[in-house]
């Protein structure tokens, strides 16, 4: 199999799981929601990397065990416990501004904006709110992995390295300098197993898929080095 369509595959698949995890931090899950959570986490299997196996069966296996299932009030509660931020006590909910600098739509608000724009996703998930909350920044990344594959199944590496330099950009600057912290943080206090699994899961993926993109763009530029001249 070609480097490009092994990139295909892979950007498919993080595109995929980031749609998905983008959605569980949008609003409480609905039945069909944590079928397809866990459809999809099941079959992925290594597929995001063997460090993230532990996780991902976690998370599958939670999902799986809810589905067909009428979704408990419990997850609810749980979501506007841990997600919403209307509890002060519960701390700030899952936005880059409050996190890193204690106030809404601050400067990192507008450095996600203009990321977003300059992607040609101006408003990735508008009804998140804020632009730097942490479903928006997740459809991000899926909204470009889904790009990136596209560039590789067409067979422009230039597109394709360009998307995951982007990809590696947005992961380093925003989401993996506070989005894990957060997560492990409610993985912690979460009463419901498929939050626990769940942003455990979020919080152990996004600096792996970190390193992923790094390997990925450095297996690109060996593939794409021009010969040296002869001397």
């Amino acid at each position: 199999m070609s480097l490009a369509a092994t990139l295909a595959g892979a950007a498919t698949a993080r595109s995929q799981a980031y749609w998905l995890l983008s959605r569980l931090l949008l609003k409480p899950p609905d039945e069909p929601l944590i079928r397809e959570l866990g459809d999809f986490f099941s079959s992925v299997a290594g597929g995001l990397g063997p460090e993230l196996t532990p996780s991902v069966d976690d998370f599958a296996a939670c999902a799986r065990g809810l589905a067909g299932q009428a979704v408990d009030t419990g997850i609810a509660v749980d979501f506007t416990r841990l997600v919403s931020g209307l509890n002060p006590r519960e701390g700030p909910p899952p936005v880059e501004s409050a996190i890193r600098e204690g106030r809404a739509l601050g400067e990192a608000a507008t450095a996600v904006a203009v990321a977003y724009a300059e992607a040609g996703f101006p408003e990735p998930l508008q009804e998140a709110g804020p632009p730097d909350h942490a479903a928006t920044g997740l459809r991000f990344m899926a909204l470009c992995s889904h790009a990136e594959s596209q560039a590789w199944s067409a067979g422009d590496i230039g597109a394709g390295g360009d998307w995951l330099t982007r990809e590696r950009a947005f992961l380093a600057d925003h989401l993996v300098a506070w989005l894990p912290a957060f997560c492990d943080a409610a993985a912690n206090r979460a009463a419901e197993p498929l939050y626990s699994t769940g942003f455990r899961l979020i919080a152990a993926m996004l600096p792996a898929d970190l390193d992923d993109v790094r390997e990925m763009i450095a297996q690109v530029d060996r593939e794409t080095a021009l010969p040296s001249a002869p001397t």
